[in-house]
């Protein structure tokens, strides 16, 4: 709901959730989560909260609302007493994403800042860490959060490409300060390679590009293959000593091809 203040929670959907009696059977507890998820993008490290509530819905595990539960619905309805007021993000202006990543979940903020250097939150975002997720190093889970939260909030990221100056973008880069790492993934009928561009302070071109020896099956995912193109490009920056940089993925094809701008001439693409 947008105000003078900003973008706001629907109060009648929080009113709902007050409104709500202790969820104690799954019905009830599918009902309640479903509801959160419309206020989700209000609620910081929404995930983190309520894993104990989430647990309740695994095959394995008895539909059993216990202290932890109980804990978890009510830090929520204290939160919703005062939800934040989000922005909309400024054209031109930095975007900045805050990651909180941990065994059992992911958390993320995507916020600017002000003429007065005040951080403005524009989106809260957070994914339950699955089973085999769980077995990922640190460098890996940071990689999944990375791409996993540059997906999502892709609209924000993303602008129009101006088709009469289709290397504009790529002219500026090396105007820009700092480090940037650009890394994407492919998968086909040739089997899978990963790519890493690193550009320096002083605009020097740094590639790197590797074959991939997945076996055939099963067949690794797109996904997969990005984290390992992502985890490529952070290990070279550690070898060579880079304490700060940009990254971006190339997600620009994943969008242009569902929007139908684009089109693959391999099935297997």
């Amino acid at each position: 709901m947008v105000s003078e203040r900003g973008i706001e929670a629907d109060p009648d959907k929080i009113r709902a959730i007050f409104d709500m009696p202790i969820p104690r059977i799954e019905r009830e507890i599918r009902g309640f989560l479903g509801r959160l998820q419309y206020i989700s993008r209000f609620i910081a490290r929404l995930t983190h909260i309520c894993v104990p509530i989430f647990q309740l819905l695994r095959k394995s595990q008895p539909t059993v609302w216990d202290d932890q539960c109980q804990r978890a619905f009510e830090r929520i309805r204290e939160y919703l007493l005062s939800p934040p007021v989000l922005v909309s993000p400024t054209p031109g202006r930095p975007l900045l994403l805050y990651l909180s990543i941990s065994d059992i979940a992911l958390g993320y903020m995507l916020a600017q800042l002000d003429d007065s250097r005040n951080v403005q939150i524009i989106y809260y975002l957070s994914k339950r860490v699955l089973d085999y997720e769980t077995r990922y190093v640190m460098i890996e889970c940071f990689c999944l959060a990375l791409v996993w939260a540059t997906r999502r909030l892709r609209h924000y990221m993303i602008e129009a490409i101006d088709d009469d100056f289709l290397d504009e973008d790529v002219a500026i880069v090396t105007s820009l300060l700092g480090w940037h790492m650009y890394f994407d993934g492919a998968t086909n009928h040739s089997g899978y390679g990963i790519s890493v561009l690193l550009i320096s302070l002083h605009g020097d071109h740094i590639p790197s590009f590797v074959r991939l020896a997945f076996s055939d099956w099963p067949p690794a995912t797109n996904n997969i293959v990005e984290y390992e193109a992502c985890i490529l490009g952070l290990e070279t920056t550690l070898e060579l000593r880079i304490r700060q940089m940009k990254v971006f993925g190339d997600f620009n094809l994943v969008l242009r091809q569902i929007q139908g701008g684009w089109k693959t001439r391999d099935v297997k693409l």
